[in-house]
């Protein structure tokens, strides 16, 4: 019998949980009585490397321009060969009408060409689709054009995927645009039943075990600068607390997961909405206290967060939040539009420091503004975090330097500008700032945060074996 859908997460993503997305489509599909399954192609090629620092380090190899590396260095290797056949093998006995490669970044481009060849090559008449973050109109666009895929759905899929089974879906590509669903209450919970959850985390690379992604909210309420998700989501939509909790629930019944990781852009962009899920969680800890959460977060002012919204965070099962502060430099956060001033910074990491919360932020180096007194006064900042005691609260990644992205506010502001020598979107030149400049700064900022981690490792050693000798010492007094 032949199957309506097959979707398949793409590599490369984190290993850690399979992707929401799929298992919401396979669940609204059922819903109006078409057949689907879900495939983890992602960690199915995780657990079949050998060798995981191709997998965890050589990020650059998954990305298009890359392409022949990727052959050679990936494709090649003998368990993904391997891999691939049975995938195949397995569409071939299923006989789809459609596959849908979910794509969820850029670095799945790679895996999702290179696989939708095999599946043209080994059923013709099979229909394949891309959707996800990962795409972009142009380039799926051109794949058509090459008879890669078929089609594709940018924005969110719940309504389009129907169309597209039920022959309804708009048939002019050229004219696509992301689709924003409207009500994020109307999206049904999630099926995972394809799912065999022993086959994640089975090495010690994660720290967080049983986990699943969950999704409270669509879009952002600011409009950073450097970010194009204004173009996917237009408006920021937001579940009720209690449709949150009743999701979290039902996956930590059903499928016995305990660590909910939420994709929002900002878990906190209705702050009425969030508190009430703060305290459904804080309840429903009292006995299940083995849930816990983390997710993307936005710095706010004490006004807007009192200090008891920080208290209830960590009652609720919060362990970590990713907070974008970008820069520590409150000039240069405003001219990304971040609208973090340093009293919020530091207002919100005191209160995550005092109540134990990990704070993962992600850093840009070399913004197009930045200047040598910039980059100094960041770095005076960091040792700061360090002085003030915040080494175990707050952990960097201060990630590759800044490219400017396609139709973002950075690139619609600077693209026409006369003093910006443009060569591609990571070799650029403003005012002095070139790549060489850049790279300098952000070798010079990783060096520093290094060697301020391992002075602060050292003086925590000494103590502790200070305290250790001291401890002894009162021992052997008392005898």
């Amino acid at each position: 019998m032949q199957t309506d859908l097959i979707l398949i997460i793409m590599p490369k993503i984190q290993p850690d949980a399979p992707t929401v997305g799929p298992a919401i489509l396979k669940a609204k599909v059922q819903q109006h009585g078409y057949s689907c399954k879900v495939f983890d192609l992602n960690i199915d090629s995780y657990n079949a490397i050998q060798n995981k620092d191709i997998w965890n380090k050589d990020d650059y190899l998954f990305l298009e321009d890359n392409y022949e590396k990727f052959l050679s260095d990936y494709t090649e290797l003998k368990s993904i060969k391997k891999l691939h056949k049975e995938y195949i093998k397995k569409l071939v006995e299923l006989n789809p009408r459609y596959v849908g490669l979910s794509l969820l970044t850029k670095f799945s481009r790679n895996t999702a060409f290179y696989f939708s060849k095999l599946v043209k090559n080994a059923l013709p008449n099979t229909k394949i689709i891309w959707g996800g973050a990962g795409i972009y109109k142009s380039y799926c666009l051109n794949l058509i054009k090459d008879e890669i895929i078929d089609d594709f759905i940018l924005g969110d899929a719940e309504e389009q995927i129907i169309k597209l089974l039920n022959g309804t879906l708009d048939t002019d590509k050229t004219k696509r645009h992301p689709i924003q669903l409207q009500d994020l209450n109307s999206v049904p919970l999630p099926d995972y039943s394809d799912i065999i959850w022993n086959n994640y985390q089975k090495d010690d690379h994660f720290k967080e075990k049983n986990i699943s992604y969950i999704t409270a909210s669509r879009g952002c309420v600011r409009n950073c600068s450097f970010c194009d998700i204004n173009l996917i989501w237009p408006k920021f939509k937001f579940r009720s607390a209690e449709n949150v909790f009743e999701e979290i629930k039902y996956i930590h019944q059903t499928y016995k997961r305990t660590f909910f990781k939420f994709t929002d852009s900002l878990i906190n962009g209705s702050q009425s909405e969030f508190r009430k899920l703060l305290f459904l969680l804080a309840n429903y800890r009292k006995n299940y206290p083995e849930i816990q959460w983390s997710s993307q977060f936005i710095a706010k002012s004490e006004r807007q967060m009192p200090k008891d919204d920080f208290v209830l965070i960590k009652e609720s099962g919060c362990v970590w939040l990713e907070i974008g502060f970008e820069h520590l430099v409150e000039k240069i956060r405003f001219d990304m539009n971040k609208k973090i001033t340093d009293e919020d910074m530091w207002y919100t990491i005191d209160e995550c420091f005092k109540n134990n919360i990990i704070i993962d932020s992600l850093m840009i180096t070399g913004w197009i503004t930045e200047t040598e007194e910039d980059h100094i006064q960041q770095l005076n900042v960091l040792k700061e975090m360090f002085d003030r005691g915040y080494k175990d609260t707050i952990n960097f990644a201060f990630g590759n330097v800044l490219s400017i992205t396609e139709n973002t506010p950075l690139w619609s502001s600077y693209i026409n500008d006369p003093e910006l020598e443009w060569i591609n979107l990571n070799d650029w030149n403003y005012k002095g700032n070139t790549l060489d400049v850049r790279i300098r700064r952000w070798e010079e900022v990783n060096e520093y945060y290094k060697k301020l981690r391992a002075e602060q490792n050292k003086h925590t050693n000494i103590n502790l074996v200070a305290s250790r000798v001291k401890k002894l010492k009162d021992h052997i007094d008392v005898l």
